[in-house]
Protein backbone atom coordinates (compact mmCIF):
# COMPACT_ATOMS: atom_id res chain seq x y z
CA UNK A 1 0.00 0.00 0.00
CA UNK A 2 1.34 3.41 -0.96
CA UNK A 3 1.99 5.93 1.77
CA UNK A 4 2.85 9.61 1.93
CA UNK A 5 6.52 9.02 1.14
CA UNK A 6 5.75 6.88 -1.92
CA UNK A 7 3.31 9.43 -3.32
CA UNK A 8 5.50 12.44 -2.56
CA UNK A 9 8.61 10.90 -4.03
CA UNK A 10 6.83 10.21 -7.33
CA UNK A 11 5.18 13.65 -7.30
CA UNK A 12 8.42 15.57 -6.73
CA UNK A 13 10.34 13.36 -9.19
CA UNK A 14 7.80 14.09 -11.91
CA UNK A 15 7.79 17.79 -11.05
CA UNK A 16 11.55 17.78 -11.55
CA UNK A 17 11.02 16.10 -14.93
CA UNK A 18 13.03 13.01 -14.04
CA UNK A 19 12.35 9.40 -14.88
CA UNK A 20 12.97 6.76 -12.23
CA UNK A 21 16.13 5.75 -14.11
CA UNK A 22 17.42 9.33 -14.20
CA UNK A 23 16.80 9.82 -10.48
CA UNK A 24 18.50 6.51 -9.73
CA UNK A 25 21.54 7.58 -11.73
CA UNK A 26 21.77 10.93 -9.91
CA UNK A 27 21.40 9.32 -6.48
CA UNK A 28 23.72 6.44 -7.30
CA UNK A 29 21.32 3.58 -6.70
CA UNK A 30 19.55 1.13 -8.98
CA UNK A 31 16.40 1.89 -10.93
CA UNK A 32 14.75 -1.05 -9.15
CA UNK A 33 15.45 0.56 -5.79
CA UNK A 34 13.78 3.82 -6.87
CA UNK A 35 10.79 1.87 -8.19
CA UNK A 36 10.61 -0.02 -4.89
CA UNK A 37 10.75 3.20 -2.86
CA UNK A 38 7.94 4.71 -4.94
CA UNK A 39 5.71 1.65 -4.90
CA UNK A 40 6.15 -0.48 -1.84
CA UNK A 41 8.42 0.46 1.00
CA UNK A 42 7.46 2.13 4.24
CA UNK A 43 11.05 2.68 5.28
CA UNK A 44 14.13 4.11 3.62
CA UNK A 45 17.66 4.55 4.98
CA UNK A 46 18.23 8.12 6.15
CA UNK A 47 21.22 8.64 3.87
CA UNK A 48 19.15 7.57 0.84
CA UNK A 49 16.28 9.84 1.92
CA UNK A 50 18.68 12.78 2.13
CA UNK A 51 20.26 11.97 -1.25
CA UNK A 52 16.89 11.64 -2.97
CA UNK A 53 15.61 14.86 -1.40
CA UNK A 54 18.74 16.71 -2.55
CA UNK A 55 18.39 15.33 -6.08
CA UNK A 56 14.75 16.45 -6.17
CA UNK A 57 15.50 19.89 -4.73
CA UNK A 58 13.34 19.40 -1.65
CA UNK A 59 13.90 18.88 2.06
CA UNK A 60 13.74 15.34 3.45
CA UNK A 61 10.65 16.38 5.41
CA UNK A 62 8.91 17.27 2.17
CA UNK A 63 9.13 13.62 1.16
CA UNK A 64 7.75 12.14 4.37
CA UNK A 65 5.12 14.70 5.39
CA UNK A 66 1.72 15.05 3.72
CA UNK A 67 1.64 17.65 0.95
CA UNK A 68 -1.04 20.31 1.35
CA UNK A 69 -3.81 19.77 -1.20
CA UNK A 70 -3.31 23.23 -2.71
CA UNK A 71 0.40 22.53 -3.11
CA UNK A 72 -0.37 19.15 -4.70
CA UNK A 73 -2.81 20.80 -7.14
CA UNK A 74 -0.19 23.44 -8.01
CA UNK A 75 2.44 20.77 -8.67
CA UNK A 76 0.01 18.78 -10.82
CA UNK A 77 -0.83 21.93 -12.80
CA UNK A 78 2.89 22.60 -13.24
CA UNK A 79 3.31 19.06 -14.59
CA UNK A 80 0.50 19.61 -17.08
CA UNK A 81 2.07 22.87 -18.22
CA UNK A 82 5.45 21.20 -18.67
CA UNK A 83 3.83 18.51 -20.82
CA UNK A 84 2.14 21.19 -22.93
CA UNK A 85 5.45 22.99 -23.37
CA UNK A 86 7.06 19.75 -24.51
CA UNK A 87 4.27 19.34 -27.07
CA UNK A 88 4.69 22.94 -28.24
CA UNK A 89 8.42 22.33 -28.78
CA UNK A 90 7.47 19.68 -31.36
CA UNK A 91 5.46 22.17 -33.44
CA UNK A 92 6.86 24.12 -36.40
CA UNK A 93 8.62 27.39 -35.50
CA UNK A 94 5.78 29.47 -36.95
CA UNK A 95 3.23 27.79 -34.68
CA UNK A 96 5.55 28.14 -31.68
CA UNK A 97 5.82 31.89 -32.31
CA UNK A 98 2.03 32.19 -32.64
CA UNK A 99 1.51 30.40 -29.33
CA UNK A 100 4.19 32.54 -27.68
CA UNK A 101 2.53 35.73 -28.95
CA UNK A 102 -0.84 34.56 -27.68
CA UNK A 103 0.58 33.74 -24.24
CA UNK A 104 2.33 37.12 -24.07
CA UNK A 105 -0.93 38.89 -24.96
CA UNK A 106 -2.77 37.03 -22.18
CA UNK A 107 -0.04 37.90 -19.68
CA UNK A 108 -0.11 41.57 -20.70
CA UNK A 109 -3.91 41.61 -20.47
CA UNK A 110 -3.78 40.07 -16.99
CA UNK A 111 -1.14 42.56 -15.82
CA UNK A 112 -3.36 45.42 -16.98
CA UNK A 113 -6.36 44.03 -15.13
CA UNK A 114 -4.39 43.63 -11.91
CA UNK A 115 -2.64 46.82 -11.67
Amino acid sequence: MKNTFNNNMALFRKRKGLSQRELAQIVGISHRTIAYYEAETNSIPLDKLENIAEALGVLPGDLVNPVDEKVREKIELDLKLVKKLQQIKQLPDRDQRAISNHINALIDKNRGANG
